[in-house]
């Protein structure tokens, strides 16, 4: 009726026509957007936003408009740094390597240029969230720009290539890591073949690198220093929070809960690899040689899980013939992992090591591999069991000892406890003491066994993996709760819940805006660190390897 009129009657009256009234009204527009008003009234509340602009909530905003406009350009410089250093990872010439040295240089400056802009606000405060991301966007080191960072750049890269192009020569014929060295230490038998690939690329890298080590380090400590910290290590711990004592008191609590099942594990192991390879090459009561674990750093036992099975004829959780048999592509896979996102409620990108890996227990569980049609076998016995929970333990108990130890090494390189004249020495202590394992052949100080390990020439904080490994079981037990799971927790799928999706959502939100401990309570409903919930999943393996091992020392 209002349409009709047209333009032939004024518009007051097309107006009653619609509304029953002549005036315009600003109540319709305010009774639609009430419930956002309400809950912007409470936010703005909640987190002492002033209302307005006059007076000092002037500066606030321009420091909430600052925060928002520098990640917004730090991520295209980091995007664009991003793109240098996957071309020279995937196509290792001199000209990607220069491109990629220059990239790093210009993006540490293009960042401090951004940061500069918002240096005014840095004392500016408005709530925790946003004073956090404030920090980050007006921080300057006060190494920035110096000749020692432009120096370290060079050396980063330079060990970088050294390890990258790093080989294992047999007379003429020399071998890459991967797929060639991996290769033969996943599937070789043979004791000096695997001894061949072990020492070989240890020869190939850390002698090579040592000399850069050196330099690398003394920058490391010079830099840290200037932003008042007392060596790297100590930067690098001030991550986890203020108080580096506390944080390394946990770390070590974390261990001792965990270092009963390890060596549990390890017995087991040893008396499978004796049996393989003869009491001449493995002690019954010793140490193991490192290079029958099938990994090149025995942080992974998973290669060899044919010699370790514990029921051969029952359910062996190995899919790849059936991933092949259907033809899993790439993209296939990612699709199936994006599917099991999408079923919790969506997916975040930024989810961090532990995050990931939690959603890959819910993944590998039996039930969830015959939903997907990847497992044929309906056994679930406690034999079936035992052999999946092997499997398990194999990726994520073995590994826990040497994420522990290789920043314990690395820790004491920053603050001197290990000279560079000792570097191979407390490098191969610390293994033998918490990995119980030990070089197949003599070391020296010429060595550099650490340089044959990506993360120490890559520089990359190690801490982070162990931890991840343990705090995985305590986000997994804390979601199967939300999924309302009855069964044990090595069993518990998470999967088409939304209830552990929203939990994990609710952590992910938060981002870095908040104290660590604030996500996980957000997960959790605890504000530490704790085992317990790891050593709960593979409680059933743990009693049964105490059985195996009468007679075995541990």
């Amino acid at each position: 009726e209002m349409l009709s009129l047209g333009r032939s009657k004024p518009w007051p009256e097309a107006l009653q026509a619609l509304t029953g009234g002549t005036g315009m009204d600003a109540t319709a527009i305010i009774d639609y957007f009430k419930p956002l008003n309400d809950w912007l009234v409470k936010y703005n509340k909640d987190n002492n936003f002033k209302v307005g602009w006059s007076g000092n909530g002037t500066v606030k905003q321009q420091a909430i408009k600052f925060v928002m406009w520098y990640q917004h350009e730090a991520e295209k410089v980091y995007n664009k740094d991003t793109h240098y250093q996957w071309n020279y990872s995937t196509n290792l010439t001199s000209h990607n390597a220069d491109l990629a040295a220059q990239s790093s240089i210009n993006t540490s400056a293009a960042i401090v240029a951004l940061r500069q802009k918002g240096h005014s606000l840095r004392n500016v405060s408005i709530n925790k969230e946003i004073d956090s991301e404030l920090s980050v966007a007006t921080y300057i080191p006060s190494s920035a720009g110096s000749p020692e960072s432009k120096e370290l750049v060079g050396v980063n890269n330079e060990m970088d290539k050294l390890y990258s192009t790093g080989k294992a020569c047999n007379g003429t014929k020399c071998y890459s890591l991967n797929p060639d060295l991996d290769g033969i230490l996943a599937k070789s038998r043979d004791y000096n073949e695997l001894l061949f690939a072990w020492h070989g690329w240890r020869n190939g890298t850390g002698p090579h690198i040592k000399p850069y080590y050196k330099k690398y380090v003394s920058l490391m400590n010079t830099l840290a220093k200037a932003s008042n910290y007392s060596d790297a290590g100590a930067r690098w711990r001030a991550r986890y929070g203020s108080d580096s004592k506390a944080f390394t008191d946990n770390l070590r609590k974390l261990w001792l809960q965990l270092e009963p099942f390890y060596k549990n594990l390890h017995a087991y192991v040893r008396k499978r690899l004796r049996q393989k390879y003869g009491a001449d090459k493995v002690s019954r009561t010793g140490p193991v040689p490192a290079h029958l674990f099938g990994n090149m750093w025995a942080q992974s036992w998973i290669n060899i899980y044919d010699l370790l099975v514990p029921y051969p004829k029952k359910q062996i959780l190995d899919v790849t013939d059936e991933l092949v048999k259907q033809g899993y592509t790439a993209k296939k896979i990612f699709e199936v992992a994006d599917e099991f996102f999408v079923s919790l409620g969506g997916a975040n990108p930024g989810f961090h090591e532990a995050v990931g890996d939690v959603i890959s227990l819910s993944v590998t569980t039996p039930d969830h591999l015959r939903k997907i049609g990847l497992l044929k076998s309906t056994e679930d016995d406690q034999e079936s069991a035992i052999n999946y929970l092997m499997l398990q333990a194999l990726d994520k108990i073995a590994f826990l000892p040497f994420g522990y130890l290789v920043d314990q090494w690395r820790w004491k390189v920053f603050d001197g406890t290990i000279s560079p004249e000792n570097y191979n020495k407390g490098w191969w202590e610390l293994r033998t003491k918490y990995q119980g394992i030990v070089p197949p052949v003599p070391r020296t100080e010429n060595d550099f066994d650490p340089g044959a390990k990506y993360h120490i020439p890559g520089g990359t904080p190690y801490i982070r993996y162990f931890i991840s490994y343990i705090i995985q079981f305590q986000f997994q037990k804390a979601l199967c709760k939300a999924a309302g799971n009855t069964k044990p927790l090595y069993l518990c799928s998470v999967y088409q819940s939304k209830e552990a999706g929203k939990k994990l959502a609710d952590m992910l939100k938060l981002g870095s805006s908040k104290p660590w401990e604030d996500a996980m309570e957000a997960i959790t409903g605890q504000r530490e660190m704790d085992a317990s919930a790891i050593v709960e999943y593979f409680k059933p393996l743990d009693d049964w390897l105490t059985e195996q091992n009468k007679g075995e020392v541990i």
